[in-house]
């Protein structure tokens, strides 16, 4: 039972330092911006519609989705688009798109 206990006890502080490393859950990794781009479902083309370069630290993040999706919307409205979707796309020091996000609701 002790060890069990130990055990346990040296898995949760492993897992919390892992956690504590990174800049947040849903960017596990530095972001330095977001590029948006807006989807035209009609014909699928892919525009690029700006970029969010005050991305900030953890806190926020969720603003810098938002703005992302506000410029997709603004870039939709200036092109007459009705029937979009978009995507932002986190900049890394070694990616251009290390991975795709949404605003979460």
């Amino acid at each position: 039972m002790l060890n069990f206990k130990k055990i346990s006890a040296v898995f949760f502080c492993l897992l919390l330092a892992g956690c504590a490393t990174r800049p947040n859950d849903r960017f596990p990794y530095e972001t330095k911006a977001l590029d948006a781009f807006l989807i035209d479902k009609s014909t699928g083309e892919t525009i690029d519609a700006g970029r969010v370069s005050e991305v900030g630290g953890p806190g926020h993040r969720k603003a810098a989705t938002v703005e992302c999706k506000g410029m997709a919307a603004d870039e939709a409205k200036k092109r007459r688009i009705y029937d979009w979707d978009y995507y932002c796309c986190t900049v890394t020091d070694t990616s251009d798109c290390a991975s795709k996000v949404q605003e979460l609701y």
